[in-house]
């Protein structure tokens, strides 16, 4: 998992966000290269601020989505990927059956 800032300029980022999401794609259904839809995007480190110890989002994740805090995260990216989980339930209890945090290079590849 990425751990050190991206070497070039965030994209998205602003002054004062620690992390860096980027681009953005949605993949509808099954294609040649994913057997099912997903939304997939990098994930980094802005290098602007240092990020806050995992652990202090988790807490204020788990404010809203208690069972966040049964999953043991190991990077940002996971619990990332697990948040966006959670919210796409859309708090009726949808199910989303598969949920991946890779690093490919110097990015994460987050797949919701």
């Amino acid at each position: 998992m990425l751990e050190q800032p991206i070497q070039t300029h965030p994209v998205n980022a602003r002054s004062t966000d620690a992390f860096d999401l980027f681009p953005f794609h949605h993949y509808s259904g099954p294609n040649p290269y994913l057997d099912r839809g997903a939304l997939v995007f990098q994930f980094a480190l802005s290098g602007n601020v240092d990020p806050l110890p995992l652990q202090d989002y988790v807490q204020a994740i788990a404010r809203d989505y208690p069972n966040i805090e049964e999953y043991p995260f190991t990077s940002h990216a996971e619990l990332l990927a697990q948040t966006m989980v959670e919210v796409g339930k859309l708090d009726m209890d949808l199910h989303v059956q598969r949920a991946t945090a890779t690093c490919t290079c110097d990015l994460q590849w987050v797949k919701a």
